[in-house]
């Protein structure tokens, strides 16, 4: 048993990815025996507590900025204390690109010489504004490259992150490759569609993930197949700044009722919804992994991505269609349609990035064990 204390710069209880990763794998270790606490600011209605007998979440003093600017000393000083009080043999701290972190990397660096620390960045360098974009580089190069000297292991989500990290922050000397998990152990199974195709968009509507180009293939798709008796069906189940702008396409395009337009679906819903569709379509520009395309290959749902970042790492698996020209569509139109009536197997192989959240907390163990045992032989080594 482990004693594993987890410091976030948000709340693990909010949707988002990074949220759900440290929530479910946290979840997954306790139930494997050890004690884990996950010390984030208070930046919800929620107020922490025992999520399980072996996770507790404990909210501390708020940050007055939001993230990237979000550096609290009350904060630290109150980590500092937990830390203290727990007492445990490693600790974990998520998020590069908010200051935060990096304050708690400084501050455990100072005075926790012997435990242990890792560090997932969750690295992507698609930024959503001009003055982050400007900002980036010397972020990167002063608090990024400062932390990484001071932990003793890196976690990435994907092999694409590991090259975007060491090409704008650091070398990574001690590090790691852990996908996030699924909620279910993958599944393989065969596909078929024939008079219908349904195709399937879930995801924020913002602009690194390129919606439209989702509401452009159900353009191209209609058009090519008016002589071919398809039923073309497309559904968007989205929030976001970009949503009116797809609708707006669609309408130009004379696609929007092809479109059945959603808000964020319930998570049993959107399950659902992906296992019955035909493909799932994230032509996103940028992912650091891309967790609902492993969902929906995990589920045996074929897949049409980008052949971009992180997501090109999903081409191990069965039935993906790789898109190298997003904005060029007509070569992936044919690809779609030719396997009208066929077979398409959809699941993971050997060589598959998809793993569930069990095996994920299982990588996670052992990196942090590696880690504590490490430290003990650098300090026999030392003496």
């Amino acid at each position: 048993m482990m004693r594993i204390a987890i410091v976030h710069y948000w709340d693990v209880m909010n949707p988002g990815g990074i949220n759900s990763n440290i929530l479910k794998s946290s979840i997954k270790l306790g139930e494997m025996g050890n004690q884990v606490l996950i010390l984030q600011p208070r930046v919800s209605e929620n107020q922490g507590g025992k999520i399980s007998e072996s996770v507790e979440v404990i909210c501390l003093e708020s940050p007055r900025f939001s993230p990237p600017f979000n550096y609290s000393r009350r904060f630290i000083e109150e980590s500092k204390v937990q830390i203290e009080n727990f007492n445990p043999q490693i600790l974990h701290i998520h998020s590069h690109m908010n200051l935060l972190s990096h304050a708690v990397i400084g501050m455990a660096n100072r005075n926790f010489h012997s435990i242990p620390i890792v560090f997932s960045p969750h690295f992507d360098t698609s930024l959503s504004t001009k003055s982050l974009r400007l900002l980036f580089p010397l972020f990167n190069l002063t608090a990024g490259r400062r932390s990484s000297k001071k932990v003793d292991h890196l976690i990435f989500n994907s092999n694409y992150e590991k090259r975007a990290y060491e090409k704008n922050v650091d070398m990574a000397n001690h590090y790691s490759i852990i996908s996030p998990g699924v909620d279910w152990n993958p599944t393989s199974r065969n596909r078929i569609w024939n008079e219908e195709l349904n195709l399937i968009y879930c995801g924020h509507a913002i602009k690194r993930k390129r919606p439209e180009r989702f509401v452009k293939l159900i353009s191209s798709l209609c058009s090519s197949t008016q002589e071919m008796e398809i039923r073309i069906k497309g559904k968007f189940a989205s929030e976001g700044p970009e949503l009116e702008k797809c609708k707006r396409l669609a309408r130009q395009l004379g696609v929007f009722e092809n479109i059945e337009w959603l808000p964020f679906l319930k998570r049993e819903i959107m399950i659902r919804e992906i296992s019955n569709s035909d493909y799932f379509v994230l032509l996103s520009d940028s992912e650091a992994y891309g967790i609902s395309v492993a969902e929906a290959i995990s589920l045996g749902t074929p897949v049409i991505i980008s052949n971009n970042t992180a997501l090109s790492e999903f081409s191990t698996n069965r039935g993906v269609i790789m898109v190298d020209n997003p904005d060029h569509l007509d070569s992936t139109v044919r690809e779609i349609l030719s396997m009208r009536s066929s077979s398409i197997r959809v699941g993971t192989t050997e060589e598959t990035n998809i793993v569930s959240w069990q095996s994920m907390a299982e990588k996670l163990l052992e990196t942090f064990e590696e880690s504590v045992n490490q430290s003990k032989n650098n300090k026999n080594l030392g003496r």
